[in-house]
């Protein structure tokens, strides 16, 4: 769990896992966000991540905002 911002994106309380064998999910209660990837995929290291899949999943989330399709939520808000 992100108990600090740690860079523009996540927000605080963001938490998640990745798994060595192709699975992730990140939870950002800043943004109303959780995303689950699972896949059959070993990884080939520790720079073999996730990092573009959870960015597009982020800006997609900010854009739904942007546009009014999807409801503002602020940490444990409703």
């Amino acid at each position: 769990m992100d108990i600090a911002a740690t860079g523009p994106g996540p927000g605080v309380g963001r938490w998640g896992w990745d798994g060595g064998t192709g699975t992730t999910v990140r939870v950002d209660p800043s943004r109303g966000t959780v995303a689950v990837l699972l896949t059959q995929r070993a990884m080939a290291g520790p720079g073999d991540g996730f990092g573009d899949f959870h960015a597009a999943v982020a800006e997609a989330a900010s854009r739904l905002l942007r546009l009014g399709r999807l409801p503002a939520r602020r940490g444990g808000e409703p």
